[in-house]
């Protein structure tokens, strides 16, 4: 049976109460563990993200990339594994960029559209090295 606008509009309204409601809840339950894991997060090995962070918190990483800090650190904690060991195959040599400034790098060139040497300036990194890394990253995930 279809349903009228009215009816539609309704039951957003109450999917949007609901969820209200439950973030409300979310927050009251695991507020200081969420506070506590923001405090505790370490970016000492990835000065990239550490120099954005430091400058503005977590509203330039949100600016840069879209995701928050916790949020960065939840999706690098699902990709670290596995991109970790390909991330440090090759001549023998550590790569110059960990692998979270990496993924940091290419989200923000994602977000953002400008040429290769503007992201390189903003991250003082070689233009054909941020282009190559990029690429590298995309292809791992």
């Amino acid at each position: 049976m279809p349903s009228t606008a009215t009816q539609a509009i309704e039951r957003v309204n109450r999917q949007w109460e609901d969820e209200t409601s439950n973030l409300v809840a979310s927050h009251e339950s695991f507020g200081d563990v969420s506070r506590h894991v923001e405090e505790e997060a370490s970016d000492s090995g990835s000065p990239i993200v550490a120099e954005y962070t430091a400058l503005g918190g977590d509203d330039t990483l949100k600016d840069m990339t879209n995701f928050s800090a916790p949020e960065l650190d939840a999706l690098w904690a699902l990709v670290d594994l596995g991109v970790m060991i390909t991330w440090t195959q090759g001549r023998g040599c550590m790569p110059s960029v960990s692998w979270k400034d990496a993924l940091f790098n290419t989200l923000t060139v994602l977000k953002h559209y400008d040429t290769w040497q503007q992201h390189a300036i903003d991250v003082n990194i070689g233009m054909s090295t941020l282009e190559k890394m990029v690429h590298r990253v995309i292809q791992t995930i």
